[in-house]
This record gives C-alpha cells, sequence and structure tokens, in this order.
C-alpha cells in the first residue's frame, strides 16, 4: 500500500483505536494489498464518543451494550435496574427488608453502570481493532513486499 492511501486509512482510523493497536495496524498496513484501503473504509467502526454517551444517558437501559452488540450484558443491566425497583416498590406493600434489599441491589447496580461506562470505552477499541484486523487478514501481502524481503534475506544470506 502507497504512503498517501496509508496516512488516509489511518487518520480514519486512528482515533478509532488505542495507541498500540494503531502501531500494529499501521505495520499491518506496510505489507497489506493496496486493495485493502476500500474495504477499511467501509468498515464498521464504533465511535468511541456515542458510546459514551449512550453509557451516561441510557447505560442503566443496556443502550451501549447493545450498540456494541454485547446483548447479554445489555439485558442484565435491564434486569438488575427492573428487579431492584420492583424490590423497592413490593417491600412498601409486603415488608420493609425488600426495601432495604432493592435499595442495595440498586446501589450495585449504579456502581456496575458506573464502572462500565469505561469498560465500555475500552471495548469499543478492541471491537473497533478486532474489525480492522479482520478485513487486513483478508487480503493477501504485497507482492512488491514480498519480493522486497526475500531479496533482503538473500543478501544478507
Amino acid at each position: 500500500m502507497d504512503k498517501d492511501q496509508k496516512m488516509r486509512v489511518m487518520m480514519t482510523v486512528s482515533d478509532k483505536v488505542d495507541g498500540q493497536s494503531a502501531m500494529i495496524i499501521s505495520n499491518k498496513l506496510d505489507t497489506t494489498d493496496e486493495k485493502a484501503s476500500s474495504a477499511l473504509m467501509m468498515t464498521k467502526l464504533y465511535d468511541k464518543m456515542i458510546v459514551i454517551l449512550l453509557s451516561i444517558f441510557l447505560g442503566g437501559f443496556g443502550v451501549d451494550r447493545f450498540y456494541l452488540k454485547d446483548y447479554g450484558i445489555g439485558v442484565l443491566k435491564i434486569v438488575l435496574a427492573v428487579v431492584s425497583w420492583i424490590l423497592i416498590f413490593a417491600g412498601f406493600f409486603i415488608t420493609p427488608i425488600l426495601v432495604v434489599i432493592g435499595y442495595l441491589l440498586l446501589l450495585g447496580t449504579g456502581i456496575f453502570l458506573l464502572v462500565d461506562i469505561f469498560l465500555c470505552y475500552k471495548a469499543v477499541g478492541k471491537k473497533n481493532f478486532n474489525n480492522i484486523m479482520d478485513v487486513l487478514n483478508m487480503y493477501p501481502e504485497s507482492e512488491h513486499k514480498v519480493e522486497t524481503i526475500d531479496k533482503a534475506s538473500e543478501i544478507f544470506n
């Protein structure tokens, strides 16, 4: 892949992954066929800012996890919130201990939601990196680069 294509791809990708992943992608682009750049431009990448906003405002409903296609954790977040509120309201009519259990469960759910903001942020970088590497691995190494490596190995041997 030539330098212009590589620069375009890296400008698109660099804010979607962490620094170490960006270096791995950059090295992989050096040996990847030029057809990969157009495929990379069409690859679905998650936006970190969208995930943060979804986590902050709609995280209690699991929307952030549904956006990341982590359906199990998304459903877990909904279930925890609903069960907490059911216990709190049922406790007013049945026994006060249910109110205490409901509030404790709601407190634990709130802590989980706060921690999950950071977990979702990290998950975005990992998912984007995996999506990019999947696309790059579909394309063979550039023949020019392989020939150059073969010639260099002949010189040193």
